[in-house]
């Protein structure tokens, strides 16, 4: 993520299993008059990745930590939609998110025009980690907070360290690019065989078998969600803008993740047909 005082620019990929999630749902919708909220979710999870109306943005990234526990706790999924439905600035979204009581670990990085912080939440308490003065913000799949990072409980196979060192060596060429310009800079001159494009390893079990999903950017400015299902190296296809009145409507179909529940809303629909796998298109 990059993070200027005007227009930051954003994008993330999101690693998952393939058989867990065969559909996906982009969604759209109003938790209070005024308020608009697009998102991507899974189903059964309230919000994880999306932007408001405010102006504020939210990427998720799964975290391990000591403290974690099946004892019960707020899921963090919630804690990401009650940001993007409540919050308009960084620091509404801290209060938010240090009321919650977890008991598993995740960064909220949230942004808007002028500030970004990923907010690494755990049962062990809540860190706040600014962007650099740069405005860089780098984040994979460990804390960055040295007090939480000290009970980071990632696996040993993880690769969120070469992850991140990826993330620092491609970044200069990223900033003023297109959303699509901005994922392919994202993969670097590895291009596919970057260490932020996951295939699934067909020698180990279903749910062992990784694979990156999505690649998403979010337009804090205008509420929007550039988006391509699959890694960052897929073919690309022009999308339009979901907002469009005078576009025909149809429901995306085979994103590869999904869901929503809470107040009334719709599917965060786009022209174009189909939005299968290699479609990049914005919502």
């Amino acid at each position: 993520m990059y993070a200027p005082r005007a227009a930051p620019q954003t994008v993330q990929t999101w690693d998952w299993h393939d058989l867990l999630v065969p559909d996906a749902l982009l969604h759209e919708l109003t938790p209070r008059e005024g308020r608009t909220v697009k998102l991507f979710t899974e189903f059964g999870a309230p919000g994880k990745i999306g932007v408001n109306s405010a102006g504020l943005g939210v990427h998720f990234n799964i975290l391990f930590h000591a403290s974690d526990s099946a004892s019960g706790g707020v899921p963090v999924h919630a804690v990401a939609r009650r940001v993007l439905d409540e919050a308009d600035t960084l620091d509404q979204a801290v209060e938010i998110a240090s009321t919650a009581r977890v008991s598993a670990s995740t960064s909220l990085t949230v942004v808007t025009a002028g500030s970004a912080a990923s907010l690494e939440l755990s049962p062990a308490g809540l860190a706040v980690v600014p962007a650099a003065e740069d405005g860089w913000l780098l984040h994979t799949n460990h804390f960055l907070d040295a007090g939480l990072a000290a009970a980071d409980t990632r696996a040993a196979d993880s690769m969120t360290a070469e992850r991140f060192a990826h993330l620092r060596a491609v970044r200069a060429a990223m900033p003023g690019l297109s959303p699509a310009g901005r994922a392919r800079a994202f993969c670097g001159d590895a291009g596919a065989d970057a260490v932020v494009c996951m295939r699934p390893d067909e020698d180990k079990p279903r749910h062992e078998q990784w694979g990156t999903l999505l690649t998403v950017g979010l337009d804090v400015a205008h509420c929007a969600i550039d988006y391509l299902a699959g890694a960052p190296t897929r073919p690309r296809r022009r999308g339009s803008r979901a907002s469009d009145p005078a576009a025909p409507q149809k429901h995306p179909q085979e994103l590869r993740n999904s869901g929503t529940r809470g107040p009334p809303g719709r599917p965060c629909r786009r022209p174009g047909g189909r939005c299968g796998r290699g479609s990049r298109r914005r919502c």
